[in-house]
């Protein structure tokens, strides 16, 4: 039993005519009690396109870990052995469309600590890039553009994107998980590129951007046709055509019109 006292001898037993038994003198010993270490607690800390962090937490009285890991389609597993300082190792060199099985043992001393179990069997695979979303333009006025865009699979949120065509400097909107956009505050008469990006969760999935799409904004917005009238009074030549633009927030600029 563990943690317990025991009297130990040992006797040589003789022929019983010749050689007569004897005990040795008694020795005195102290079982120790034993702990099986508790298993370590997996996860994964940063991902490349070839390569994943594995992690895990540092085990109390552990003297070192076994690190097991394959390409799940492989037959064997690949063995490192880490000394008690060590909590993570980073598989690298990897197939970015394979899965990777790992986990680890914590070593305890042998005497008052057993080895751990294996922590739970992870699996893994490199980082994904995202998708690329599909952006669109649904309307344009002289001072906005309405965009739309494809759902990516895995993407947490998405940043809409715009700038000058001729500008360097990105503005970026953060628009949730929204899959279409308004902007506003543009100017008349003028040309923007735009972009959507998927946001990944930054370890499994990476971020990707849209095609850059090119947006003119006119000058004007054009009147409906047959919404406007005409005719031989000075007072009435412009009037509906002033409403009609009044009524779409749109300006106008008249200059030398003849009366």
């Amino acid at each position: 039993e563990q943690n317990t006292g025991y009297d130990v001898r040992v006797k040589a037993v003789g022929d019983g005519t010749n050689y007569k038994s004897a005990y040795s003198a008694i020795v005195r010993a102290q079982t120790t009690e034993t702990t099986q270490l508790a298993a370590p607690v997996p996860s994964v800390t940063a991902k490349t396109a070839t390569s994943i962090d594995a992690a895990w937490n540092a085990v109390p009285n552990a003297t070192g870990y076994r690190f097991i890991w394959k390409n799940q389609s492989d037959a064997s597993y690949t063995t490192v052995k880490l000394g008690a300082g060590t909590t993570s190792y980073q598989m690298t060199g990897l197939d970015n469309s394979a899965t990777y099985i790992w986990k680890v043992l914590a070593f305890g001393d042998g005497v008052s600590y057993l080895n751990s179990d294996y922590s739970a069997t992870r699996r893994d695979k490199p980082q994904q890039t995202l998708e690329a979303p599909t952006l669109t333009i649904s309307a344009v006025t002289p001072y906005t553009a309405t965009l739309n865009w494809t759902a990516v699979p895995n993407a947490e949120r998405y940043s809409l994107s715009y700038k000058p065509r001729a500008g360097t400097t990105w503005k970026n909107i953060n628009v949730g998980t929204n899959l279409s956009y308004k902007v506003t505050g543009l100017s008349m008469s003028s040309t923007y590129d735009m972009r959507i990006k998927a946001i990944g969760d930054g370890v499994d999935y990476k971020s990707s951007y849209s095609d850059n799409v090119f947006v003119w904004t006119p000058c004007v917005s054009p009147i409906p046709y047959g919404t406007a009238s005409f005719d031989d009074s000075g007072d009435d030549l412009f009037e509906e055509f002033f409403d009609e633009i009044a009524e779409n927030d749109f300006e106008l600029l008249a200059e030398n019109f003849a009366a």
